[in-house]
């Protein structure tokens, strides 16, 4: 029997065809060759869904990056360290994925001011590529003017990315402490004791990284506070306490 001419345009990655010429099956099992043209527009996953005599298939290709087609992968960027308004940065930077880099060559000194909250700067210290793909540093310097998100837009080689991160309110210098401040975490309980006073309260924990993971408000003048199902990790956290008079801002380590 034969078989008609087919083809199939790919999708995810686009600008590629597949291609089988018309022609008789020479035996009853056997291979059927298609021949792929065009050009990828991009890297990632082409896929190709055609049809023979009734029958259809769905077959995906890789695309590989070009040589020398340098990224970074945005979405990737992680952060070490804390932020807290009034506080001088330490240790606080952004680690940056990046591929496709050519080995040797060299990248400029970057810097970015932020926004949202000001006062900040992330810096990349010029350098060579020792890898095609790795990791770049920018540190984080300056004093936060106040509290809420940091914005940092930086350009390394031609390409843009964006990160922010969360600045905690400092802590309040008068009425309740860090010292005379108590919080233990038991069974998804949160424990607050010797905050104390008028008006609702709002409780935020971040992780190490500056991101809130939960947020809850009550009003109560009791001594002892109990938040159920808080649900956190093991690991050292920043539980931060704003009240109509003041901000609280104090570690607690779950085990």
């Amino acid at each position: 029997g034969s078989y008609s001419t087919s083809s199939a345009s790919s999708t995810g990655v686009t600008g590629l065809t597949a291609t089988l010429t018309a022609g008789t099956f020479p035996s009853t099992s056997g291979n059927l060759t298609f021949n792929i043209s065009g050009t990828p527009t991009s890297s990632g996953t082409a896929s190709f869904t055609f049809t023979v005599n009734g029958q259809s298939c769905t077959y995906s290709l890789t695309v590989n990056p070009s040589s020398g087609s340098f990224s970074l992968n945005c979405a990737g960027v992680t952060t070490t360290g804390t932020l807290t308004k009034g506080t001088a940065a330490s240790g606080v930077k952004f680690t940056v994925p990046y591929s496709n880099a050519t080995v040797g060559s060299s990248y400029s000194t970057s810097t970015a001011n932020s926004t949202g909250v000001t006062g900040l700067t992330a810096t990349l210290t010029s350098g060579s590529f020792a890898t095609a793909s790795g990791n770049l540093t920018l540190n984080i310097s300056g004093t936060p003017a106040n509290s809420g998100t940091a914005t940092f837009t930086f350009t390394i080689n031609g390409y843009n990315c964006s990160k922010t991160i969360t600045v905690l309110a400092n802590m309040a210098t008068t009425g309740v402490t860090e010292q005379n401040l108590t919080l233990s975490y038991n069974d998804n309980t949160l424990t607050i004791i010797g905050h104390t006073g008028q008006g609702s309260k709002e409780v935020s924990i971040y992780n190490m990284n500056g991101r809130k993971i939960y947020t809850a408000s009550y009003d109560d003048m009791t001594d002892k506070v109990l938040l159920t199902h808080v649900n956190l990790m093991h690991g050292m956290y920043i539980v931060q306490i704003n009240s109509q008079d003041q901000t609280i801002t104090k570690k607690i380590m779950v085990k």
